[in-house]
Order: C-alpha cells, then structure tokens, then sequence
C-alpha cells in the first residue's frame, strides 16, 4: 500500500509533505518517510502526549472548551443548588490533569 501511495505522489510531481498528525499518523509518515518520501511532521494532541513536545497542536483548545464547559457546569449547579458529576474523557486514567488556572475548585454555595 505504501509503495502505491509513494508512486501515486511522484505521479503528481509532490515530492514532499508537511504533515499534521497525532502518534498514529506520525508512525505512517515516518514509515514512508523511511522508503524516500521527504516529509515534515507536525504533531498535533489533543491530551498533548506526544514525546519531545512542550505542548502539541490540539491541546490548549481541547483544554479551553474543558474549562469552558467546567465552568458552565458550576454555575448551573450553583444556581439549581445540586452537585454535578463530570467525567472527562482520555485515552488512559488520569490522562486529563487540571492545569494552573483552571476552575478545578471544589463548588460552594
């Protein structure tokens, strides 16, 4: 499948990529990468666990909407006076860390 991919490109005069993947893509490029095809990849997480990265493509909006979303949640509650239960999801336990700044504490009423 590779070898057809790697010809179909060179069919069409590409004889490079700038790629923006997550870990999986990342392990494709790097396969074609290693067959001749010149390729630039730009790792993009939205949990940002891709390795050597500070923080990847994808992260701050995913933590953005959370933390929008966190603070909806609380100020409806607040204001039915009711406890809400929240569950983020990720890839693994304990993948979602809450991060200086975001609205983690406990409610009061």
């Amino acid at each position: 499948m590779s070898d057809q991919l790697l010809s179909r490109l060179r069919e069409k005069d590409i004889d490079a990529v700038i790629s923006v993947v997550g870990g999986r893509g990342l392990s494709i490029v790097y396969k074609l990468h290693r067959k001749g095809l010149n390729a630039v990849c730009v790792p993009r997480s939205i949990e940002n666990d891709v390795a050597a990265t500070m923080v990847s493509f994808g992260f701050n909006t995913a933590l953005s909407f959370t933390i929008e979303m966190l603070d909806r949640v609380r100020q409806a509650a607040q204001a039915a006076r009711k406890i809400a239960v929240v569950e983020v999801l990720a890839s693994r336990p304990g993948g979602w860390r809450c991060r200086p700044g975001s609205p983690s504490a406990p409610m009061r009423s």
